[in-house]
């Protein structure tokens, strides 16, 4: 089968699913965007909400979820495409470390590094003076031109967007954190969580210091809620505060109104050891959250006490409305799983990655897939509806973490060749593709253009189903649309636009 390419070095994979009728460790976040999704293949046991005896174990054998099926490719069903390329930092190296998009603008936020002196630099065309190493947020139009560059103090950080403006979020910090001519400080001999608040057009609302820990979190998910909320899940070792509220609890939820007031602080799990490693996070236009993690042999997530056996490997799912009741609570058995996104209609995007020892049989909200299942494709995207059930299982060979919910009915994901993820595909081949069911309806090629050296440390979606990239590569990238981004024998930065 002959098939068009991008000749990028990235992918984008959007999974269109049309019948039903929207932070994290420095590298994960999660997102608020909107999607749909549609059945591939059916859901089978129940968990009523609010039920506390309603136990989240597998009790309906299911056939073997569905893997993608190329063999209906239709080029002339729909198209993805690169938009735009360039490198933006001249005469200084960017370190990516955030990306969003929101209200037709996105967002960059990182470091500039001028090696061990003072340079004057530009970013996107805008001048910047780089001491050694420099923070930065820059806010892009949609045709990726800089509109502003806001400098910063030279930390981590992570970017959350909506339609008005973006939150910067650079963690549990000691000392000052500055953005523009703003700065906040944490409490005296402690950690405290630093967010600013930046609007679309470039100033800066606030900068603030949230709450008091000695350790800070050890993970960490964010997103937005309609109500332009900013909502923030930690995994904690310790007592954190906030506004004088002390908080003594394994996973904890902390809401920041757009003005950066707290609308509230609590706990998620009702008992410490309930959740030993935070894997996702997720929230819904009312504000609803929904989180996932690796449970201890007693967990406690508002329904009473449970017991899992460890050995079979597995987690736990839960959702919480935003007055802090508890909605249901899932289990998978076999599977490790991550909460990527929240879907209209008070759905939850899971994934999903399947061991490739043992069996390889697993369970997922009231459904048991006989032993292997998965073969190659021990990675799967599965819908839950809003009382927890499944909905829908594709399996595929990607990644867990490059998944997010964009708009107009769609998931997007990028795909980095370290398995297949269709049948018959290279290991080392890129591929966009759009998903109808569990059918493709149109699949690109995507080959690598001359770079020796890549690595992609900023993604993400925005509202209109398209999806920013940015990192380093040595050599020349470029794309069919004419532009090209050429570093010759020195590593530079990318920026790259694909979208419909």
């Amino acid at each position: 089968m002959s098939r068009p390419h991008l000749g990028i070095i990235v992918a984008a994979l959007v999974l269109s699913l049309a019948a039903c009728s929207d932070a994290s460790p420095p590298a994960d976040s999660g997102q608020d965007a909107r999607g749909e999704a549609v059945g591939i293949d059916g859901g089978g046991g129940d968990s009523k909400p609010g039920d506390a005896d309603a136990a989240p174990d597998a009790s309906v054998v299911q056939p073997c979820p569905t893997t993608l099926d190329e063999s209906a490719v239709n080029p002339a069903g729909g198209t993805a495409k690169a938009l735009w390329l360039k490198t933006l930092a001249v005469g200084v190296t960017a370190d990516y470390d955030g990306a969003s998009g929101g209200g037709g603008t996105f967002y960059l936020g990182g470091t500039l590094s001028a090696g061990g002196g003072t340079v004057n630099a530009t970013f996107g065309g805008k001048p910047v003076t780089v001491n050694q190493l420099q923070g930065f947020v820059a806010l892009l139009d949609a045709s990726g031109a800089v509109q502003q560059v806001l400098t910063a103090t030279p930390l981590k950080m992570q970017l959350a967007a909506d339609a008005d403006g973006v939150y910067a979020i650079f963690g549990w910090v000691s000392g000052d954190v500055t953005v523009g001519t703003s700065t906040a400080s944490a409490v005296a001999g402690k950690r405290s969580l630093v967010v600013a608040r930046i609007t679309k057009a470039g100033a800066v609302s606030w900068v603030k210091a949230f709450g008091s820990s000695t350790k800070g979190a050890r993970k960490q998910y964010f997103g937005i809620d309609g109500a332009q909320r900013l909502h923030v899940a930690e995994l904690h070792d310790e007592k954190v505060s906030f506004g004088g509220s002390e908080i003594d609890c394994d996973v904890s939820q902390l809401v920041i109104d757009k003005a950066g007031a707290i609308a509230h602080s609590r706990c998620i799990t009702k008992a410490r050891g309930s959740i030993i490693s935070l894997e996702g996070f997720a929230v819904d236009a009312a504000g609803d959250v929904t989180v996932g993690g690796f449970p201890g042999a007693s967990y406690d997530l508002g329904f009473g006490v449970r017991t899992i056996d460890a050995s079979t490997g597995g987690s736990v799912i839960v959702k919480v409305a935003y007055d802090g009741t508890p909605k249901w609570e899932q289990r998978s058995t076999g599977a490790y799983l991550r909460v990527r996104g929240a879907l209209s209609g008070d759905r939850v995007v899971v994934v999903g990655h399947v061991p490739q020892w043992g069996a390889r049989s697993f369970a997922l909200a009231g459904d048991q897939f006989p032993d292997n299942c998965s073969g190659a494709f021990d990675r799967h995207i599965s819908v839950l509806d809003a009382n927890g059930k499944r909905l829908s299982t594709v399996m595929h060979g990607g990644t867990l973490d490059n998944v997010f919910v964009g708009a107009q009915d769609s998931l997007l994901l990028v795909l980095q060749p370290t398995a297949p993820f269709l049948p018959g595909n290279a290991a080392t081949r890129y591929s966009a593709a759009r998903v109808d069911g569990s059918k493709l309806s149109w699949l690109q090629d995507i080959e690598q253009s001359g770079a020796t050296s890549f690595a992609m440390t900023a993604r993400s979606a925005d509202e209109t189903g398209r999806m920013l990239l940015a990192g380093f590569i040595k050599g020349r990238l470029a794309i069919d649309k004419g532009d090209v981004v050429d570093h010759g024998t020195n590593t530079g930065d990318f920026v790259l636009l694909i979208g419909p």
